[in-house]
């Protein structure tokens, strides 16, 4: 762990919030969106890609001819490489990240489309990666009504378990809530056709 916080270490400022932004993603997404994430823009944000990539530090992938507008798709599989990364942040820099995550993807920029990376983009999925970014930014009301959303998709899709690992999710958020003096909505029932 040592090494590869060292080899983060040695990373210029732009290329670590980069690699910081792509890091605190549970999946795969544009260029486009982890430089929005990370406020970066043009040639620095190209400079940041490439030292990226000339380390080994992402895996690149480029999207169908219609999505390259939005540049390579990134991620960060090595998990100890990821967790340095985010290691390096203070709780309010990773807080910062991943609520400019969920205001991106609650936009609907075009940099969120899904289609040329899973190939799913479902609501269930979307309120899952909204789920993750607003419950790590401390925007606990609003993951709240993600983890109902996504529980409820998860029913609609038959996959009971993942439905009842999100439900146990929403209950914890609703409990830390309650502990700390907020009032909390009861949630409609799902509506399963």
């Amino acid at each position: 762990k040592d090494l590869i916080k060292g080899r983060v270490s040695r990373l210029s400022a732009e290329a670590n919030r980069l690699l910081a932004a792509v890091s605190c993603s549970p999946r795969p997404r544009a260029l486009a969106f982890f430089t929005a994430v990370a406020g970066l823009s043009g040639q620095v944000a190209e400079q940041a890609r490439v030292e990226l990539d000339r380390r080994g530090f992402v895996r690149q992938q480029l999207p169908p001819l219609a999505w390259r507008a939005f540049g390579h798709t990134l991620a960060v599989d090595y998990l100890p490489l990821r967790e340095a990364a985010l290691a390096s942040l203070r709780v309010e820099e990773l807080k910062v990240l991943h609520a400019r995550s969920a205001r991106l993807l609650i936009s609907r920029h075009p940099s969120t489309t899904d289609l040329f990376l899973t190939g799913s983009g479902s609501v269930g999925d979307r309120a899952e990666e909204l789920l993750w970014h607003l419950s790590r930014a401390g925007a606990g009301g609003e993951a709240v009504e993600k983890a109902w959303e996504a529980a409820c998709a998860a029913v609609e899709r038959q996959q009971y378990t993942r439905a009842n690992a999100l439900l146990k999710q929403l209950s914890e958020l609703r409990l830390s809530l309650l502990a700390a003096g907020h009032s909390i909505e009861r949630p409609d029932e799902c509506s399963i056709e």
